[in-house]
């Protein structure tokens, strides 16, 4: 089973997608990609900005001495869309099999066969301090943007619906597995 969150110094995250990759797991190019239709409305030098942001994000999860740790689930649909092109969604597979490496990243794949199990809700991250076993802050994102949780009630549910996740989601190994055919299949189109 994978853990709801993952522990490090001071903060735990939890990140569920239903069809992008995880933005603490993105390639540069994939994240322009996704900021580039996120923010449709910016101008080029904006979404540079946005994108250099959550490359600075990532580096707490690959070179700190410290790493953040990072648990996620994603549905293959994340695996699936071809964002940015084939060679960049290429490269993004390629790239989260090289992060799922990390003695820090655990991230679970649920599959299309998993049906409803995998699309009950739309995204969202949990932020568990360390020593707690409960997360203290959460974002869901909504269409009119993101929502800040922090009442006990709404970070219950949302721990219940990260543990349930993960339940549904494959093994990392299971995970690593579907990726790479992922990959192959669209190598070869």
């Amino acid at each position: 089973m994978c853990a709801p969150v993952a522990s490090i110094g001071s903060v735990e995250v939890f990140d569920y997608q239903v069809v992008y990759v995880p933005s603490l797991l993105q390639t540069e190019n994939y994240a322009r990609a996704v900021t580039a239709v996120g923010f449709a409305a910016l101008g080029p030098a904006q979404i540079d900005s946005l994108v250099e942001v959550r490359m600075r994000r990532q580096r707490r999860v690959q070179h700190e001495a410290e790493p953040l740790r990072f648990s996620g689930v994603i549905t293959q649909a994340a695996l699936e869309f071809h964002v940015g092109g084939p060679a960049v969604q290429i490269a993004q597979l390629r790239h989260l099999r090289a992060m799922m490496a990390l003695p820090n990243v655990d991230l679970r794949v649920i599959p299309f066969s998993k049906g409803e199990e995998g699309t009950l809700t739309g995204a969202f991250s949990t932020f568990t301090n360390e020593g707690q076993k409960a997360p203290e802050a959460a974002f869901a994102e909504a269409v009119t943007g993101s929502v800040f949780v922090d009442d006990a009630l709404g970070l219950r549910r949302l721990l219940r619906l990260s543990n349930y996740l993960a339940d549904a989601a494959l093994s990392v190994n299971e995970s690593l597995d579907l990726i790479e055919q992922t990959e192959r299949k669209l190598a070869s189109e």
